[in-house]
């Protein structure tokens, strides 16, 4: 990362499911009516880049569910989402999600969505690039997610020589997904 980036003190974004390790990268779009929030999940030991776009209600509830799914133990976000007085995204998220979870804020202009197709395509396996460029060419917010997120993993996996050649990336499409509130 570039100079005058701020990461959290709380050490490397690393994340234990099981032996899998998962961090998550998260950016909301400026639209006055839509809540429309772009997630990447990163799994650092297969190699796996799974990004999503939600169309959300004001409490995130769809956001949060994701997120239980692949239990990361990091979240990126952008700086001004995490400092005080935080979003209201990552204040709902904090207190809807472990407390083990550790949150990182990074420079904004790193949430760039035409840095994002650019990773796809230097990044994704040959045979997958026709369908992610067309499955991901308008979903913003999960291409600015990938973005910050790729520089994130470059900054911490490379001085530890754990970084692939190339990623298996998936879309996971919202509306093919259910959660059941047992509350």
């Amino acid at each position: 990362l570039s100079k005058g980036t701020t990461l959290s003190r709380s050490g490397p974004a690393t994340a234990q499911t099981g032996s899998n390790k998962v961090f998550c990268s998260i950016y909301e779009g400026k639209s006055s009516v839509d809540v429309n929030v772009g997630l990447c999940f990163f799994n650092i030991a297969t190699g796996e880049i799974t990004l999503s776009t939600i169309l959300d209600s004001q409490t995130y509830v769809r956001t949060i569910h994701k997120i239980h799914v692949f239990e990361p133990s990091d979240i990126l976000a952008p700086e001004h989402y995490i400092g005080p007085p935080g979003n209201k995204l990552t204040v709902i998220l904090k207190s809807n999600v472990s407390q083990e979870i550790r949150f990182h804020g990074v420079d904004k202009r790193f949430f760039n969505s035409n840095e994002g197709l650019e990773n796809i395509q230097k990044l994704a396996f040959e045979k997958d690039l026709n369908y992610l460029k067309q499955e991901l060419g308008d979903k913003q917010n999960a291409l600015c997610a990938l973005a910050a997120g790729m520089k994130f993993i470059i900054k911490i996996y490379r001085m530890q020589q754990v970084f692939f050649k190339k990623f298996r990336f998936k879309y996971e499409v919202p509306e093919s997904t259910m959660f059941i509130d047992t509350r």
